[in-house]
């Protein structure tokens, strides 16, 4: 009997920690001079942050989440005189994620342009040069400020 509610725990565990979504990140070109990090919260919250020096050419970031994950701060650091592209959505570029706090690309030197961001639910707040192509389903709660 014991052995059979362990291994229910444990399948129950499994099953909980395998429906976690993963938000996922790549950016092109390939340089040594751009890099990310994600860092999970727990409860399908996470932080990105995203870096670029590379002044060879521009840098493209996407980032890509489940429909229930929430991006806590998208933080871009983009010291280059390159145009900086960030795309955030779903699986594909059609699909979404549920919402994102903030996005910001304070005390970068780099023009940065929020080029493709699908939110099905709200944001709370932009800091960028630019916004091009983006679908919030809900509201923006707070602000956008333009960087420049």
């Amino acid at each position: 009997m014991k052995h059979s509610m362990l291994a229910m725990g444990l399948a129950i565990g499994l099953i909980a920690a395998s429906t976690d979504a993963t938000v996922t990140v790549t950016f092109a070109p390939a340089s040594g001079s751009t890099s990310y990090t994600v860092t999970p919260l727990g409860g399908g919250e996470f932080d990105v942050t995203l870096n670029t020096t590379n002044a060879a050419a521009s840098t493209a970031f996407t980032v890509r989440g489940a429909s229930t994950d929430f991006i806590r701060s998208l933080t871009i650091n983009a010291n280059t005189p390159q145009l900086v592209f960030v795309n955030v959505h779903g699986a594909t570029d059609t699909q979404t994620i549920q919402s994102i706090h903030s996005v910001s690309s304070a005390g970068s030197s780099a023009l940065v342009l929020l080029n493709k961001v699908r939110v099905s639910q709200f944001v709370d707040s932009f800091r960028v040069n630019s916004l091009l192509d983006v679908d919030v389903g809900g509201d923006i709660n707070d602000s956008i400020e333009w960087s420049l």
